[in-house]
């Protein structure tokens, strides 16, 4: 009531100082009343539309930036993705031509115990039978070798100088230290490290 009432008397001083009627009527309050109204909807509508029409402009470039930069990142990370798969496959192909190396180096040295058995070989009886598969003595060197790459045998064996020698990974109590272990037989008698020549 208290706005309808500042806005005739509103209307009524703007009638008044344009000149026109020079009495402000409740009749002639309600159709400026009514124009205005009209006028002041149109303008705030158009306002309006003109703030969406800005803002749906903006947000469609805000979507088409932020969709620029997804597909951005999403081939970066494909690209990185392929990349790391590359490399991956590359590694894993070295590692395993380093295995299978290490096996084929590791395969020079071999044991290999006597027809009667377990230690039942004496040195010469060794080097005849590494002789006889077309092979000799390993030497100390090259059965540290073959122990850097992986080798272990918890069984004495003959070498190169008549020295018997066993290669050990892991220690345990029956086997001795890790490393090379040296063995003095009190029978004289041991297996056999044979070296592919």
């Amino acid at each position: 009531m208290r706005q309808s009432l500042h806005l005739m008397l509103f209307l009524c001083s703007f009638v008044f100082v344009r000149g026109k009627p020079k009495t402000c009527t409740t009749k002639h309050l309600d159709g400026l009343e009514a124009v205005l109204k009209d006028y002041i909807d149109n303008k705030l509508n158009d306002k309006f539309a003109a703030l969406k029409h800005y803002f749906d402009l903006k947000i469609d470039s805000l979507k088409s930036h932020f969709d620029e930069k997804v597909d951005s990142m999403k081939i970066d990370s494909d690209v990185q993705h392929d990349l790391l798969k590359k490399q991956l496959s590359e590694t894993r192909n070295a590692l395993s031509e380093c295995a299978c190396e290490k096996q084929r180096q590791r395969g020079l040295v071999y044991h290999m115990e006597g027809s009667r058995g377990r230690y039942s070989l004496t040195c010469d009886e060794a080097k005849a039978l590494c002789e006889s598969r077309g092979h000799k003595l390993a030497t100390k060197a090259q059965l540290l070798a073959a122990y850097e790459l992986g080798l272990q045998m918890c069984r004495t064996g003959w070498l190169e100088g008549c020295e018997a020698s066993y290669p050990i990974q892991m220690p345990r109590s029956a086997c001795g230290r890790r490393g090379i272990n040296d063995f003095i037989s009190s029978s004289g008698k041991a297996d056999v490290f044979c070296a592919v020549d």
